[in-house]
C-alpha cells in the first residue's frame, strides 16, 4: 500500500498480490501525485486519500525490496505509521480492501539489526 504525505507529497505504498479488476478510488484521490492517479487507473488499484495521506494497494506479489521500488517509481515510500489513529485506518483499510493476503510495510532493520526505522527515513522507537 503507497501512502502519500499531501503536504509533502511522498507517495507511500503496500504490495501484496490480491489482483483488482478496476480501480477503487476514495476520498479526494485529485489531491494525491497524478502519477499515482495516473498508475492506479492504469494498474487497477486501490487509491485512497484520508487525511493528509494517499494510500495506494498494489497488485504486485514481490519481494520487499522490489515492492520499496515501485513505490518509490510513483513517487513515494512503503507505508509508514505515524500515530495510533493512521494505525486503526489502515487497519481498517486492510480489512476492507485486502482482508486475506499478507502486505509490505516500510519499517526495516537493514542498516543495523534490532534498529528499525521506516524507508521515508523515521526512526522507529520500540
Amino acid at each position: 500500500m503507497c501512502k502519500l504525505d499531501i503536504r509533502s507529497h511522498i507517495l507511500q505504498c503496500f504490495a501484496q498480490g490480491k489482483i483488482k479488476e478496476r480501480p477503487i478510488f476514495s476520498g479526494n484521490i485529485n489531491l494525491c501525485p497524478a502519477r499515482a492517479i495516473s498508475l492506479s487507473r492504469q494498474y487497477g488499484t486501490v487509491l485512497v486519500q484520508h487525511e493528509n495521506s494517499c494510500y495506494e494497494l498494489l497488485n504486485s506479489k514481490v519481494a520487499w525490496n522490489h515492492a520499496e521500488y515501485l513505490c518509490q517509481q510513483a513517487g513515494g515510500h512503503l507505508v509508514h505509521i505515524n500515530s495510533a489513529t493512521e494505525q486503526q485506518y489502515i487497519e481498517a483499510f486492510m480489512s476492507r480492501y485486502n482482508p486475506n493476503h499478507a502486505v509490505w510495510l516500510g519499517l526495516h532493520d537493514r542498516r543495523t539489526e534490532g534498529h528499525f526505522e521506516w524507508t521515508a527515513g523515521y526512526i522507529c522507537f520500540v
